[in-house]
């Protein structure tokens, strides 16, 4: 049975930027290629779609959107019980509203959060995660 991953905000700028641990998340996304598309919340896709606008430039929306749509990434809306257990991982590990959707649908997809945010360490333990930097 192949690895459900699910990416982080982070996780997909640091492919898009080439920034450190772009070799680990590349491998994840051919992985990803060969086996079943990553998962993004629709949640991490604004988080990425705004991180971008205020790093680069306009522009960079439309180039992003183009360039993720031919990546094995799959956006996954946020539905009502999506919404529910993501308040819940919120208010029990103490994360932002990005990370806590990233943690519900790794939780309810049984996969592996992919980031490389430090606030995951939270839920070591309760979610698998992997990390593209070293910690």
């Amino acid at each position: 049975m192949s690895t459900v991953w699910v990416l982080d905000a982070s996780a997909v700028l640091c492919y898009l930027l080439a920034e450190e641990g772009y070799q680990r998340a590349k491998a994840i996304l051919r992985d990803a290629r060969e086996h079943s598309p990553a998962l993004l919340s629709a949640v991490n896709w604004s988080e990425v779609l705004h991180k971008l606008l205020r790093r680069v430039d306009p522009g960079a929306l439309q180039r992003t959107k183009e360039h993720v749509a031919l990546l094995p990434i799959q956006i996954v809306p946020l539905t009502a019980e999506g919404a529910e257990s993501l308040a819940r991982l919120r208010a029990k590990f103490r994360l932002s509203m990005g990370d806590a959707a990233v943690a519900s649908l790794a939780e309810g997809r049984r996969g592996t959060i992919v980031t490389s945010d430090p606030d995951f360490r939270s839920v070591e333990g309760s979610i698998p995660v992997e990390w593209l930097r070293h910690r």
